[in-house]
């Protein structure tokens, strides 16, 4: 699959082979068939014997079936088709593309030959391509393989239908953009002070401006459901769940649920220059 020059070449796509639904569940049914009859030599004739030596061999076979049969139910559910808000391909300079940790030159912009090279690799799921990326700075990227691995348990993660992000000149993603800039700025007010602190009031007033909040709270935004995220449940209850006020324990030892955290006015990035270094994956710059 791979090219003598792993680096400027055009890559293969991935191919893997089909495998037919009845091809596939009359393979699993030999298979289950066989698990009941293993030999069990060296096991004594008397009727607690075989008794015991019964109900190990039935419940290596249903558990075997158990998992057939969640892996047939799996298999089965279509896969979505991946879409991207088309940033990619409308920026020449991926100024809407994720980009941290490759080289960049002094407008913030990009080496296009290592972006290439990044989606080189991943087209080609071949780790080794992985080494030719050239990088801005001593920081490496994060578990950029991460979308190759499978999980053992639950539906794979490709079959999970996730939206498109607002593309880089969606109004979305200008009120995602202040959404975040407001969380900086109020970075150090506790919770408990959101109903009366002018900042927060300052915050809903902001984000109240877009339709995507509305349509995020069904309703405009308050210092009651400032931040707070979109899935049921997101809405119920204070910001600090219960849960996670108390120590944990767990078998012997107990777990301190309270963390270290910067102390306030404590800010980073705040010019130019070091957000360009913290860009480029200079580590010197933190």
């Amino acid at each position: 699959m791979t090219t003598t020059d792993p680096n400027d070449t055009a890559i293969t796509d991935h191919k893997t082979d089909t495998v037919s639904r009845r091809r596939f569940l009359g393979g699993s049914a030999a298979i289950a068939g066989a698990a009941t009859a293993i030999p069990t030599a060296g096991l004594t004739s008397s009727a607690e014997a075989a008794v015991i030596r019964q109900g190990r061999q039935q419940r290596k076979a249903d558990a075997f079936n158990l998992r057939i049969n969640a892996a047939i139910d799996q298999w089965s559910q279509p896969v979505p088709r991946a879409r991207d808000n088309g940033d990619d391909q409308r920026f020449r300079s991926k100024i809407g593309s994720f980009t941290k940790g490759l080289p960049h030159d002094e407008f913030g912009e990009v080496d296009r030959r290592a972006y290439r090279r990044l989606k080189q690799a991943l087209r080609s799921r071949d780790e080794s391509r992985f080494e030719y990326i050239p990088m801005g700075g001593q920081r490496k990227l994060a578990n950029p393989q991460a979308t190759f691995a499978y999980s053992i348990e639950g539906a794979d993660s490709h079959t999970i239908r996730m939206p498109a992000a607002p593309a880089f000149s969606d109004v979305d993603e200008i009120a995602e953009i202040v959404e975040v800039y407001w969380h900086a700025l109020l970075r150090d007010v506790p919770f408990s002070q959101y109903e009366h602190h002018p900042d927060v009031a300052a915050a809903v007033d902001d984000l109240n401006q877009f339709a995507y909040f509305h349509r995020r709270y069904r309703g405009p935004v308050t210092p009651a459901n400032l931040f707070r995220g979109e899935t049921p449940g997101d809405l119920v209850g204070p910001y600090i769940s219960q849960l996670l006020l108390k120590p944990v324990p767990f078998g012997a030892m107990t777990l301190d649920q309270r963390y270290r955290v910067d102390v306030a006015g404590l800010d980073f990035m705040t010019d130019y220059q070091e957000w360009l270094a913290v860009q480029r994956g200079d580590i010197t710059a933190l």
